[in-house]
């Protein structure tokens, strides 16, 4: 089984992974067919612009984390995982054969669900061994996932309305 130090530099991949998910997303999103037909276009600049404000998010949560990382272990985190990279290929292999942009954006849903769920693994396995500012910054960042999934859900219901 993981220590804590481990499971909390695996949470520090998983930010990195997801703000390079994001960046993957939009570059996307970007290139999107849809975008071509005009009265889509607002709506896919809109996604553009959303995709970019959840990449800048999670590369704030992997600072906070690195920060909080480097004061308890005395060094900085900077990989992401092997599941992620193939995550962001998947995504451009979707992109690539013209999916609907509804996939690139069910893709970050499952995405941030994983991530969710290992920030809940370690919140409820390793609590008492992380240091307390440790554990207050994952509390806020599950929250902000839980946003984040929450405007994916809703902004991915409008793209399958196209």
């Amino acid at each position: 089984m993981p220590t804590a130090t481990q499971n909390f530099e695996h949470l520090i991949k998983i930010c990195k992974d997801a703000y390079e998910g994001y960046q993957t997303a939009k570059e996307n999103v970007l290139k999107c067919e849809q975008k071509k037909d005009l009265k889509k276009r607002d709506k896919i600049v809109e996604i553009e612009e959303k995709l970019q404000l959840f990449a800048d998010e999670r590369r704030v949560m992997f600072a906070e984390l690195n920060k909080v990382y480097q004061h308890w272990q005395q060094k900085t985190i900077y990989a992401d995982t092997l599941i992620g990279a193939l995550h962001r290929t998947w995504i451009e292999v979707q992109a690539f054969f013209n999916a609907p942009l509804s996939h690139t954006l069910e893709a970050c849903i499952e995405g941030e669900r994983l991530s969710l769920v290992e920030y809940q693994k370690c919140l409820t396995l390793y609590r008492e061994m992380l240091p307390t500012e440790a554990v207050e910054i994952l509390i806020k960042q599950s929250a902000q996932i839980e946003n984040c999934l929450y405007l994916l859900s809703d902004l991915k219901k409008e793209v399958e309305q196209f």
